[in-house]
């Protein structure tokens, strides 16, 4: 191959490379137009909050008082199961505020075989409100707080406090009237637990397979081995996977 053969070879590779380089630019090119632009920060779905429930319009109005009393009438104040007493309870809390709902149950000392000494100690149940007062503009019509209903000395006492209510998991509010602590005692009893421990009792939310659910949860102070869930609609035994035991 003389001098102007090697010299044209040389000039057709580079115009060849050259070639191939502008190929490779224009697809470059091609791909960074037609990709799809990354969606802006503010359009990103934010994952959403469970239990937030939208306000509900108000029932009715609230009462002018801040507080109701009504007698604790039972067969035997000293051997009280919440079964007994939840009526009148709810009907104290509905006439403070026709919105309210009932969120736990709880009372000092231990029981006895499900039953309360409401002379010795006393139980409370809460109830929360949160609603929309429809009458109102908006920005005024926001209407939230809690009840507590006291049961003790043979009294029932509902108080009012027109604070923020802890409604953020509304889901978490229920307003059947439960399974009693009697009943509920006798589902823990027969999975072990001696008749004779004294147990406290608190209805509470669920969790897991049972978010939402009212629950009783049993406890006998010191014996960890006794902790028991029962489900408030049915009084039936929940296991820790997740299974119901009637």
């Amino acid at each position: 191959m003389d001098k102007s053969d090697r010299i044209g070879c040389a000039l057709f590779g580079c115009i060849g490379a050259a070639f191939l380089g502008i190929i490779v630019i224009l697809v470059w090119i091609l791909i960074v137009v037609h990709q799809e632009p990354d969606q802006p920060e503010d359009c990103v779905a934010l994952p959403s909050t469970p239990g937030l429930q939208p306000w509900e319009p108000c029932v009715g109005h609230p009462s002018a008082e801040d507080s109701f009393e009504a007698p604790l009438t039972v067969a035997d104040p000293r051997r009280v199961d919440v079964a007994e007493v939840f009526e009148a309870a709810m009907k104290l809390a509905l006439r403070l505020e026709p919105s309210a709902r009932l969120t736990t149950i709880s009372a000092n000392g231990p029981a006895i075989e499900g039953r309360y000494d409401l002379v010795a100690s006393n139980m409370s149940i809460h109830f929360e409100y949160r609603c929309l007062e429809t009458t109102k503009p908006p920005g005024q019509d926001r209407r939230q707080g809690q009840a507590y209903v006291f049961l003790q000395n043979g009294k029932v006492i509902a108080r009012r406090l027109d604070v923020a209510a802890g409604l953020r998991d509304v889901y978490a509010s229920f307003d059947i009237a439960p399974c009693g602590t009697v009943s509920a005692w006798r589902a823990v009893v027969g999975s072990g637990v001696p008749n004779d421990a004294r147990a406290t009792f608190v209805l509470s939310p669920g969790s897991g397979p049972f978010k939402g659910e009212p629950i009783w949860i049993v406890d006998v102070p010191g014996h960890p081995e006794f902790r028991r869930d029962v489900e408030a609609r049915t009084c039936s035994r929940v296991m820790r996977d997740g299974r119901v035991v009637p």
